[in-house]
């Protein structure tokens, strides 16, 4: 069923909550009043916000019709499950907004709060034409039964949610149409989307279609690449693209996530700011730097491309790049092991690597990878896109470059290492054999030597009829253990 507003709990904390609020399609106009309610898991009424009309802002500056506002929860309770709903004020009668209650779990002071564990979704890749509602619906069912050790707390999506550069009307050299497309495509994204960003926090980070295929570089034969040749037409793709990612995903450089002393995350957007030099500024990689430096617990680096891959030239990845060269320094020398989630890769994996030499702390590292890739595949002649993986084609050793005191070796793969393929004739929508759509969910679990991460792998396509839940890929989950 269409949404006409989209809600986005976009992050929370132990006591606090950031909602977003709005529609990305040109139907609604602004209310002149909407009120805001906050309740307990129980329906108990805890507070209210009102919104006026002059609180809304626009996502497109150059774009009346879309328009959405921040809210923002003080003086909650940690680990703890809330409710809001959405209702126009019409001459005070109260009108809720269809499909537009948003629930969310505030985050635990330690990751011993969490009896069975805490809970992280991740996924990337999401091409909406023919998802058909399948990643909502599996990721609500999985959300809203309550399994202590899988039902997810919190989300990170990592890039690619919308695919701006597909289709042949990208080439349209006026600049409303352009900034129509952008928009549209959001609109229509987003909708897919919404019992994902409406369950649970969601942070986002961006990878190349947020803007156009291998960004910020122009290089290809598609169509819509050579049309970005013409500076009108990138400098307003460009623009608008940007202002999506900043107003609508509100990605950062750079966000730190913590479990108390337990567990930090740091999510690094190494897309946006990309040059043809570097990953990042150089004050915001510093950051990535220290904070593996002065790690207190398990580390988790979120990003949107896989540090385990391979050098490509014209379609570049992180071993292109000199700051590559010092990330994994600085995991060799981290006090404690970092697990990477990425996404990018249109096949989902889990693999290890265990660095040669002692750091100075006495140790030799671990790092773990997870990707998750895709949430739905691209579907057409862009299904030429798709990807596999299998034991032949996968990266044996690691690193792919030379780096100064990182001695290159084997990489490690866990049973059930991969997700799944599949293709048929008579599926004309794929033109070729593709891992199936997936999100994934960690376990984290505080333990005597460390911190257990069990990682499964749920199929979005696949739904029990018992349970109402999505099938897992493997039975049995991938334990790793972060020290």
């Amino acid at each position: 069923m269409r949404n006409l507003w989209s809600v986005v709990v976009h992050d929370v904390g132990t006591r606090y909550a950031n909602i977003w609020l709005g529609t990305l399609n040109v139907f609604l106009r602004k209310p002149e009043q909407m009120l805001v309610k906050l309740s307990d898991e129980n329906g108990t009424l805890l507070s209210t916000q009102h919104i006026h009309k002059s609180a809304w802002q626009k996502p497109f500056r150059f774009m009346e019709q879309r328009f959405y506002t921040l809210l923002r929860f003080d003086d909650l309770k940690p680990m703890t499950r809330y409710r809001v709903a959405f209702f126009e004020l019409d001459d005070g009668v109260e009108i809720e907004l269809r499909q537009s209650e948003a629930i969310f779990d505030t985050l635990g002071e330690s990751l011993l709060d969490y009896s069975r564990g805490l809970n992280v979704a991740m996924g990337s890749c999401f091409s909406e034409q023919y998802d058909g509602g399948c990643v909502s619906r599996a990721y609500t069912g999985l959300y809203q039964a309550n399994i202590e050790d899988m039902s997810p707390h919190f989300t990170f999506l990592m890039g690619d949610q919308v695919y701006l550069d597909v289709g042949i009307d990208s080439l349209s050299p006026r600049t409303e149409d352009i900034q129509e497309r952008i928009a549209q495509d959001y609109a229509i994204h987003w909708n897919g989307l919404q019992g994902v960003l409406k369950h649970g926090a969601t942070w986002f980070l961006a990878d190349d279609h947020e803007f156009w295929n291998n960004f910020p570089f122009i290089s290809g034969i598609y169509p819509y690449i050579q049309a970005l040749r013409f500076e009108s037409i990138h400098n307003t793709w460009l623009e608008t693209a940007r202002e999506a990612v900043d107003n609508i995903q509100r990605v950062e450089n750079i966000r730190f996530v913590n479990i108390g002393d337990d567990l930090s995350f740091c999510l690094a957007d190494f897309r946006t700011q990309r040059t043809a030099t570097h990953l990042l500024q150089e004050k915001d990689f510093e950051q990535v730097l220290s904070w593996m430096a002065t790690l207190n617990s398990p580390g988790v680096l979120v990003i949107s491309q896989p540090l385990i891959d391979e050098c490509n030239k014209e379609d570049k990845k992180l071993p292109d790049y000199a700051q590559y060269g010092q990330l994994l320094q600085a995991i060799q020398q981290a006090p404690h092991d970092i697990l990477v989630l990425a996404g990018d890769l249109h096949c989902g994996r889990i693999c290890s690597f265990q660095f040669q030499e002692s750091n100075k702390h006495g140790e030799q590292r671990v790092m773990h990878e997870v990707v998750a890739s895709p949430l739905s595949n691209l579907c057409g002649p862009t299904s030429l896109a798709v990807r596999t993986t299998c034991h032949l084609d996968r990266p044996c050793s690691f690193p792919p470059v030379e780096v100064p005191s990182v001695k290159q070796a084997e990489l490690f793969y866990p049973n059930d290492w991969c997700v799944s393929t599949e293709y048929s004739l008579m599926d004309v929508r794929y033109f070729k054999e593709r891992t199936k759509e997936h999100f994934k969910t960690l376990n984290f679990q505080k333990v005597d030597n460390g911190v257990e991460v069990k990682v499964r792998t749920w199929l979005v396509r696949e739904i029990d009829q018992m349970t109402g839940l999505p099938k897992q890929d493997c039975s049995d989950p991938v334990t790793l253990l972060l020290r």
